[in-house]
């Protein structure tokens, strides 16, 4: 039987005078809720008038919003925390890991205001973390994420703060909200089947190529972001012409194997 796992990415947007730059950084700590332990922002921040609210973001690196992953594929992922009234600042935690708690994936290229540290305590033995440098006065953060080779769903856990700036957690406002991110095609990205199959491409076609006694059954098209926008029963050609720049798979069937193309059209 196979042994799979549930990729979790939990999330924790934390602000204190403990943690100006960041509770793994300052006090070996992981705040971000996981589940072997760790707490969330509601904790500690409440009592405040605020009504923050969390966005979590995935984005290809077309700048698409997406709600699936190519395995092995370089993404941003967006944190934005807003409310009314307006908060003083904002900070933020995040970690990536599998259901087993090891870490899942890889954070790269912090933006504005991120840094990216490491956790190591008995209870959570190195841990990767991706948390603010300094609180923001605008809670906007990102942080390019690189998807593990996986087949198994995303779950990305996230709580938020609004802190007054007092130095103190109360009077702060906390929230949380999830995102689910399934694997796009993982039989056909992950487990790429025979070889036999060719894709050959002009400037109006696609033309998939087997062997003779090889019937393309069903063929799909699909966006980056999962979106089927063709599909065809017998057919081995199929017009592009119309279609927008950018990339697409194509993912064809016959006898019970699947093999998925990738391609880009300029």
């Amino acid at each position: 039987m196979k042994l799979t796992h549930t990729l979790i990415i939990l999330v924790s947007i934390i602000i204190s005078i403990a943690s100006a730059t960041g509770v793994a950084e300052e006090q070996n700590r992981d705040r971000t809720g996981s589940p072997d332990g760790s707490t969330t922002c509601t904790a500690c921040h409440t009592g405040g008038g605020y009504n923050p609210t969390l966005n979590i973001i995935l984005e290809n690196n077309l700048g698409e919003i997406v709600t699936s992953y190519i395995p092995g594929e370089d993404y941003t992922l967006k944190f934005n925390i807003s409310s009314i009234p307006f908060p003083t600042v904002y900070g933020f935690q995040a970690t990536a890991l599998f259901n087993d708690l090891s870490d899942a994936g890889n954070f790269s290229n912090p933006g504005a205001g991120v840094q990216l540290e490491e956790v190591n305590t008995v209870e959570i033995p190195s841990r990767h973390i991706a948390e603010h440098s300094n609180p923001g006065f605008i809670g906007n953060y990102q942080v390019q994420w690189t998807a593990p080779m996986s087949e198994d769903d995303i779950t990305i856990y996230a709580s938020a703060v609004t802190a007054n700036g007092n130095d103190e957690p109360e009077g702060d406002k906390a929230t949380s909200s999830t995102l689910v991110i399934s694997s796009l095609d993982p039989n056909g990205i992950v487990d790429l089947l025979k070889e036999d199959f060719k894709l050959i491409t002009t400037s109006t076609e696609w033309r998939i190529v087997t062997p003779i006694d090889r019937v393309i059954e069903r063929v799909s098209v699909l966006t980056t972001n999962g979106r089927l926008i063709a599909y065809h029963e017998n057919k081995n050609i199929l017009d592009h012409s119309g279609f927008s720049p950018g990339i697409y798979f194509i993912v064809a069937e016959a006898a019970n194997q699947l093999k998925t193309f990738k391609v880009l059209l300029l």
